[in-house]
């Protein structure tokens, strides 16, 4: 709910006081990217909406950070970005920053096409393996999601809803 109001689950609004399509990516403008981070065990997923693929496709790096506390230093970027040195999917890792390193053809591959995922395996020695997902966000099912005007369609959404 927002401003008293519901998203149609279409991206559009339900009654008035409810920003509308327009409304939404020009807040979503002002307020960057909204790249989701997942861990869960040893893996990690990323999940993008379309217009943080396409900066990932324009600008090479999509990041996000969250503020644990007012101290500083307490927070944890978290990107996606391109690599002209990565041979395969990878992740580095520094104080504070998580950044998944994506090829350059496969970013672009990725990117352009019709592929949801990219998925690998990374190797971590005596045994242990991170999985990394990276996946392109579908709208959601339930019709409730303000953002699903910026995810991709879903093909299991009903008819009238593939906007």
């Amino acid at each position: 709910m927002l401003n008293g109001g519901a998203w149609d689950g279409c991206g559009g609004k339900a009654e008035s006081g409810i920003l509308t399509k327009t409304q939404e990516e020009q807040r979503h403008a002002q307020r960057g990217p909204e790249l989701k981070f997942r861990i869960k065990g040893n893996s990690l997923r990323l999940r993008l909406l379309r217009p943080e693929v396409e900066q990932l496709a324009r600008a090479g790096r999509v990041a996000e950070t969250v503020r644990f506390t007012a101290q500083p230093g307490a927070s944890l970027t978290y990107a996606l970005e391109r690599s002209a040195e990565a041979e395969a999917i990878e992740v580095r890792y520094k104080p504070n920053e998580v950044t998944v390193a994506l090829p350059e053809s496969v970013a672009a591959q990725w990117a352009g096409g019709e592929e949801v995922g990219l998925y690998h395996r990374i190797d971590l020695g005596e045994g242990a393996t991170l999985a990394v997902a990276v996946e392109k966000d579908f709208a959601c099912l339930d019709r409730d999601d303000a953002e699903n005007a910026e995810a991709f369609p879903n093909p299991r959404a009903a008819d009238e809803c593939q906007a």
